[in-house]
């Protein structure tokens, strides 16, 4: 680059505060100036009337760099970040504040929970000011990272009920790196596709051999649905059509044969959610009790037990209320009210990051951008569901109560809101062949036409 294009190029970067929208955009205006200068060149002038005329059509570079500062800004997430921590608070407070007996109150220890919401609103800043085009780039060995780390998780983990504990905390994480694999596979034809398949099998063995149907599950279903929108948006570069009938064969194929082998299993365990008294000293006996807990609860204050459970304790009759069942333990002991308040705010601001997701103009980065969302929308539906006693799988809701789980969840939430706080840098359309060099509409065309 001539010296006087290099100066005229650091005087647009001086105006430009952003140091992350700085070297994308340098980039490009780079490539626009050495194209406008060979152009210039191939007009029979010489070399430096040519530099001459290239700064005289680029433009006053001080001007040019106010223009791409005020187009290329973060946008601060504040209403969502103050959405994620009134929640993260409540769900530090609320299980100290419950009345508890020995063993919760032990596992509810304020130094416990103060340290835990310490390491998520860091976990939250951490993903809110982090890079993601960082993790795309090193997109392959977070995916072997990933794989490793669940492996050592399953060999140093202790069981309980027959399965590893430690690796679910890896897997919580296995949909988000999938979807980073899938951003550095696009463009990459038939050969990417077999990859993308193929790279699922191994980020579902570690939940297998731990085994956790709660960690498989998400996975296969959030893996369906970025493939899905990839065949969609043709990511991979072998037709609309051809992807869209691959996948769904693929899928069809693969949920038949699941309902092959399994449909016995399936259909028992089916029949189980919703005939809990079938197996009352078995896996019926969660249900019936969470049923007993909001059978006797009220709107406001505590409730009390009620049928064969009726004047007993809370904590002594229902399992797992410091953890998976903590939302019956909250309308157990403050109502309905309180549990309905919480829980609406949870889906707004799933819903709000969705409406977010759906305008986002990088598919890069909605596909991201939707693994994150596909991760807390299913551990909040699964939540849900096992409040009301349809207990599909263990699952814990998002954020209630603060535990090693929300820790993850929060850093996971704090990328999310990355992502829209980036959502003004320069990006290149998937569905578009890439865009030659000098491409000056991509940097430089206002926001709002």
């Amino acid at each position: 680059m001539p010296e006087m294009l290099t100066a005229y190029l650091n005087t647009i970067g001086a105006q430009i505060r952003w140091k992350q929208a700085r070297s994308v955009l340098l980039q490009e205006l780079e490539c626009h100036a050495a194209e406008q200068l060979d152009e210039c060149l191939a007009q029979g002038l010489c070399q430096e009337e040519a530099e001459a005329e290239t700064l005289r059509q680029l433009g006053d570079p001080v001007e040019i760099g106010q223009e791409l500062d005020r187009l290329h800004r973060p946008k601060p997430q504040w209403g969502l970040l103050a959405l994620t921590s009134l929640l993260a608070l409540a769900g530090t407070i609320l299980p100290i504040l419950l009345p508890k007996n020995a063993a919760a109150a032990l596992f509810f220890q304020p130094e416990r929970m103060l340290l835990w919401a310490a390491l998520a609103f860091a976990a939250l800043l951490g993903g809110y000011f982090l890079n993601y085009s960082s993790l795309i780039r090193h997109s392959i060995l977070i995916y072997l990272g990933a794989l490793v780390t669940g492996l050592v998780l399953l060999w140093w983990s202790p069981t309980r009920n027959n399965a590893a504990l430690y690796p679910h905390y890896a897997a919580m994480l296995f949909p988000m790196v999938y979807a980073l694999l899938l951003i550095r596979l696009q463009g990459h034809r038939w050969r990417g596709f077999g990859a993308a398949v193929l790279a699922i099998l191994p980020l579902c063995a570690v939940p297998l051999l731990a085994p956790r149907l709660l960690d498989v599950a998400p996975l296969l279903l959030c893996s369906a649905l970025l493939l899905v929108l990839a065949a969609k948006r043709d990511w991979f570069g072998i037709g609309k059509k051809s992807g869209l009938a691959c996948t769904l064969a693929l899928l069809g194929t693969s949920a038949a044969g699941i309902l092959w082998f399994g449909h016995k299993s399936l259909w028992s365990r089916l029949y189980q959610i919703l005939h809990p008294n079938m197996d009352p000293l078995g896996r019926g006996y969660m249900p019936m009790t969470i049923r007993s807990a909001l059978a006797g609860a009220k709107p406001w204050g505590t409730g009390e037990m009620t049928g064969r459970w009726s004047g007993m304790s809370f904590w002594s009759v229902v399992p797992n209320g410091g953890s998976d069942t903590f939302p019956v333990a909250l309308i157990h002991f403050m109502g309905w009210v309180p549990f309905l308040l919480l829980y609406g705010s949870l889906c707004v601001l799933l819903l709000w990051a969705a409406i977010k997701i759906i305008r986002q103009k990088n598919s890069a980065a909605q596909m991201l951008a939707l693994s994150v969302l596909a991760i807390l929308g299913i551990q909040a539906l699964l939540g849900l569901l096992l409040t009301c006693s349809f207990i599909l799988c263990r699952a814990s809701c998002p954020l209630l109560p603060m535990s090693a789980e929300t820790i993850i969840n929060m850093g996971l939430i704090g990328l999310l809101l990355s992502i829209f706080r980036q959502e003004t840098l320069p990006y290149t359309p998937v569905s578009t062949p890439k865009p030659p060099r000098g491409h000056w509409k991509l940097v430089y065309i206002p926001a709002n036409s």
